[in-house]
C-alpha cells in the first residue's frame, strides 16, 4: 500500500476507565435516591408551592431533608462528571504504509497495522421525523492494547475511508448496520 495524502476529521470515543465506571455508578445510585425524593414528596404533588415548601420544611424530619438536598446536588453533579469523562474528542486520520495515525488535540495514537486484530465498519442511518441522521464509525479491535471507537464526521467521505482500509489486505473485517461496542470494556 502506498501511503494516502488524504485525511479524515473524525471523533474519537475516550474513556477514562476507572472513572466511568465510579461515576456510572454514582449517577445510578442518585437516580435511585431521586426517585425516593419523588415518592417522598408524592402527597403534595398537585398542592402549590408553598405547601410543598411548608411539606418539606415543617413535616419532613431534618435527617430527611439533608438528604433530598444531598441526593438532588449529587445527582447533578455526577451527572455532569459522567459527562465529562465520555466525551468525543476531535481527531485527524490519516493513513500510512504500515500504521494508522490518529492525531488531535488531546489524542495522538498510532495503530501498528500488525497490532489490528479486526476491523468493524458501522453505518448507523436513521430517519427522525423529517431527518435523516447518518453516522458512520469505525471499531478497531487490538491484540495487546486498548482498542478504538471512532466516527467520521463527514459522512459522504465514508465510501472513501472505507476503502482505505481495505487496502490492508491482510485485517479481518467485519461490516454493521447498528451501533454498538464489540469490546465495551476494553476502550480508550
Amino acid at each position: 500500500m502506498q501511503e494516502s495524502n488524504n485525511y479524515y476529521e473524525v471523533t474519537v470515543r475516550k474513556r477514562v476507565p476507572y472513572l466511568t465506571v465510579f461515576f456510572s455508578r454514582l449517577f445510578s445510585f442518585f437516580a435511585v435516591c431521586s426517585l425516593l425524593v419523588y415518592l417522598i414528596m408524592y402527597p403534595v404533588k398537585g398542592a402549590p408551592g408553598e405547601m410543598k415548601l411548608a411539606y418539606f420544611s415543617l413535616f419532613l424530619p431534618a435527617y430527611i431533608q439533608k438528604f433530598i438536598i444531598f441526593s438532588l446536588v449529587g445527582f447533578c453533579i455526577s451527572f455532569i462528571l459522567y459527562l465529562r469523562v465520555r466525551l468525543y474528542k476531535n481527531a485527524i486520520v490519516t493513513f500510512e504504509q504500515n500504521q494508522i495515525n490518529i492525531i488531535g488535540k488531546s489524542i495522538n495514537l498510532e495503530l501498528e497495522i500488525n497490532n489490528i486484530r479486526k476491523v468493524t465498519f458501522m453505518d448507523d442511518t436513521k430517519e427522525i421525523g423529517n431527518q435523516l441522521i447518518e453516522k458512520f464509525m469505525v471499531y478497531f479491535e487490538q491484540r495487546k492494547q486498548k482498542s478504538v471507537r471512532l466516527r467520521l464526521v463527514h459522512y459522504v467521505q465514508s465510501e472513501e475511508f472505507m476503502n482505505e482500509f481495505l487496502e490492508y489486505t491482510h485485517l479481518e473485517y467485519e461490516f454493521l448496520n447498528i451501533e454498538f461496542s464489540p469490546d465495551l470494556d476494553n476502550e480508550i
